[in-house]
């Protein structure tokens, strides 16, 4: 049985999650980013060498300082 997820995150939320956090997955920076839920926009951004990140298991993780610089007011690091 499969179950249907209606997680809908809110960017603030999942940013200040990951103040303390050294990686995100894509499904997370997908959504600080405002691309697509499921997190393909930037999977498939991140196999093109758009995107920074290192394979763990099966899902890639996203330097949380890339994600970071990315957005402005942000400051550049977790940390600011």
């Amino acid at each position: 049985m499969t179950v249907s997820r209606s997680w809908s995150p809110d960017s603030r939320a999942v940013l200040e999650r990951l103040r303390d956090r050294l990686f995100a997955t894509a499904t997370e920076v997908s959504v600080v980013l405002s691309y697509d839920k499921a997190g393909r926009t930037v999977r498939k951004a991140i196999e093109a060498g758009e995107i920074p990140a290192i394979r763990a298991g099966g899902t890639w993780r996203i330097p949380t300082s890339w994600l970071f610089e990315q957005l402005p007011g942000t400051g550049n690091s977790p940390g600011n």
